[in-house]
């Protein structure tokens, strides 16, 4: 018996067994880094959603063209937090990270919030803060709205 050879085969199955347990690791972490990714969008609308509930008439700020003192800074703020939320909500699906059949939800929802006139405005005073994709992306919805 060649024990060199035998130990090289040896030393190729490990090597092939090493790889395949690499592999289902790096499966199991990308699963695990998606769920908490979609998690952090769960975790925006709750608390949009909080902020909603508290103070149920902050939404309609977003049809006021033109509101003024502490209702312009509120609606600032929403305004905001609808971005940051969409932002999100785009980035993890160009990169395939949301289910692909959730996207078609989201986006509705996102064209209907393009179309207030509250959003629209403090959109253009905003979005120089974002991703140039994104910023691409609302502005298509802008115009069609």
């Amino acid at each position: 018996m060649d024990w060199v050879s035998v130990s090289t085969g040896v030393a190729g199955i490990a090597v092939v067994v090493g790889i395949f347990v690499a592999l289902l690791q790096l499966h199991s972490m990308r699963r695990a880094s998606r769920r908490e990714a979609y998690s952090s969008i769960i975790a925006d609308l709750h608390d949009l959603g909080k902020i909603l509930l508290t103070h149920p008439n902050v939404d309609q700020l977003l049809d006021e063209e033109s509101p003024k003192g502490e209702n312009n800074i509120k609606q600032q703020w929403l305004v905001l937090w609808y971005l940051d939320l969409y932002e999100n909500i785009h980035y993890q699906n160009e990169k395939g990270i949301i289910p692909k059949e959730l996207w078609p939800g989201w986006e509705k929802e996102i064209k209907q919030t393009c179309k207030r006139s509250g959003f629209k405005k403090q959109y253009e005073c905003l979005k120089e803060r974002y991703n140039r994709d994104f910023i691409n992306y609302i502005e298509e919805l802008l115009k069609t709205s």
